[in-house]
């Protein structure tokens, strides 16, 4: 009985652990989150990508001047993100093209130099 509790304990204590690291990491990924864009334009942005952007810590987001492929509007949101799944949180691995007027979203994983 006694070893049962031990063992939830310590159980406990690195599940706790391990929460406060997430926590940790994934507050210091939102806080270098960079845009230019204003707030209803970043909901907007967040809302479009929501499912392309799953599994990924977005880094930063910036309103281009370039006509959208879809719709020609200059509403192109160019973003750079971070897979979860990456062996390194430095390195950008995918980028992101979202237009706030019609909703063309495209995602492009890139190639980095340990992939090839």
């Amino acid at each position: 009985m006694q070893r049962e509790k031990t063992a939830a304990r310590t159980y406990a204590r690195l599940t706790m652990y391990a929460c406060r690291r997430l926590f940790w990491w994934y507050n210091s990924v939102m806080e270098s989150f960079r845009h230019n864009l204003s707030p209803v334009e970043v909901k907007k942005f967040l809302k479009t990508a929501a499912d392309l952007i799953e599994n990924l810590a977005m880094r930063y987001v910036h309103k281009i001047n370039t006509a959208c492929p879809r719709c020609g509007q200059r509403q192109l949101c160019y973003g750079a993100a971070v897979s979860y799944f990456s062996s390194s949180f430095d390195k950008t691995t995918h980028e992101i093209i979202v237009c706030l007027h019609c909703g063309y979203r495209d995602l492009v994983t890139l190639t980095t130099c340990e992939r090839l």
